[in-house]
This record gives C-alpha cells, structure tokens and sequence, in this order.
C-alpha cells in the first residue's frame, strides 16, 4: 500500500462516502487532489475503506491481542516501546532490552509481525516554494494560451558525470551463491570522470557535449574556463 499520512487516509475514507461508496469514484475524484502520477491506488483505497469498517480506525494499531498469552516477556516489553510510536533500531533495541540481535529480530519478525521501510528523501520545500511553483505553472499556461508554439521552445538540460574507470554502486549489487564469494572492488581515492552536457527539447536532442579544461581534466558546466 502507498505510504499515505492518517489525514490523507481519513481524506479518502469522507471521499469514498461521498462518491457512493464507489471505489473507482474515490479514485477519479482523488486523482485531480493528488494528480494523475501520485494518486493512491483502487486496492489502496479499497483496503484504507476495509479497515475503517472493519476497525473504526485508518492506522495500524498494535494491541496486546495481537500477541499470544505465552508470549515472552521480551516480547510485551517491546511491544510497549513500539506502540509509543519510538523508532527501533535493532542494535540499540537489542542493547536496551538486554537481548542479542538476533531474538529482538526474530521478535521483531515473527511476534510483531514488523518489517523494516526505508524512508524517502525529497528536496525540501519552503511555503514560497509552492507559491512560486503555482505561479509558473500558471504562466506557462497562459504563454501556451497566447503562443501555441511555446512549447517547442522549451529546452530541458542537464549535467551528468560519468566514471572512466567503472563504477560499483553496493546498494544494488548482489552476488547470489551458498557461501561468501568475498569479493572486493577497489578503486581510487580520485577517480577520473567526465561531464557531460545534453538538452532535449521539441525538434530532438542538442548534444552530448564533453567539457575539460586545456589540461584534459573534465569540469563541470558552470565552472569557469
């Protein structure tokens, strides 16, 4: 299910009512709030409306009915940590409990039924922001309501760099096999790179172009030559 706060749940819960009790009304509805790309799901909507019938409640509440009577001691003391809504990191939850790592996991995974989620980094924005974004939205509209070749006249540019030597990202490496293959990849403190410049706009793309300096060292494209 989407990640969604308890406002934008509760949002959908008055919006379904609203539409009849229609999941693809809710759906149609949401999707001028949130946009075509971001609106959440039918199932996501369908299961946020299960769980107001079925609980009263749009958030996942953690109750000691969840656990069973021979649960372990181990396992009520966490489960009070967490329903006060205190992030866990199982290291220090291990340190805290006096556990080892593996049992507050096994906790964790099979008495809790928790699962560990990223979060996710956006650029931040201010209050101007979205009134600076909303206005230039706006303009661009009206440009293209007075000029219906504006458009095409708009360039999207961009700046990468590109590693010479290759280049290893570990988070999206993995080697599958019975043991530890142990493998290693060294590179250099100063790696040689070089960077690259395109834009693309309506007749096609202007470039790649490769920038150094007279030495050959490559710069970026807002660096002075």
């Amino acid at each position: 299910m989407e990640c969604l706060t308890t406002a934008e749940c509760v949002e959908i819960v008055k919006t379904y009512y609203k539409n009849c009790e229609s999941v693809v009304g809710t759906f149609r509805a949401l999707r001028g709030v949130y946009g075509r790309h971001n609106c959440p799901s039918e199932s996501a909507i369908g299961k946020i409306v299960r769980k107001f019938e079925e609980t009263a409640s749009v958030t996942d509440v953690l109750s000691l009915d969840i656990i069973e009577t021979h649960a372990r001691p181990q396992t009520l003391l966490l489960l009070v940590k967490v329903s006060k809504n205190i992030q866990i990191y199982p290291l220090q939850g291990a340190l805290y409990l006096g556990l080892s790592y593996g049992t507050l996991w096994r906790i964790l995974h099979l008495d809790l039924h928790l699962h560990p989620y990223q979060i996710q980094l956006t650029q931040e924005l201010k209050p101007a922001d979205h009134t600076m974004r909303r206005s230039y939205a706006d303009w661009v509209l009206e440009q293209q309501r007075l000029d219906y070749d504006f458009s095409h006249r708009i360039f999207f540019s961009d700046e990468a760099h590109f590693m010479l030597g290759g280049y290893v990202n570990k988070q999206n490496c993995r080697i599958w096999g019975s043991e530890n293959p142990k493998v290693t990849f060294e590179r250099p403190l100063h790696p040689q790179k070089v960077t690259v410049w395109c834009t693309i706009w309506s007749v096609g793309v202007i470039g790649p172009y490769f920038f150094e300096n007279n030495e050959g060292v490559t710069q970026t494209v807002n660096s002075d030559r």
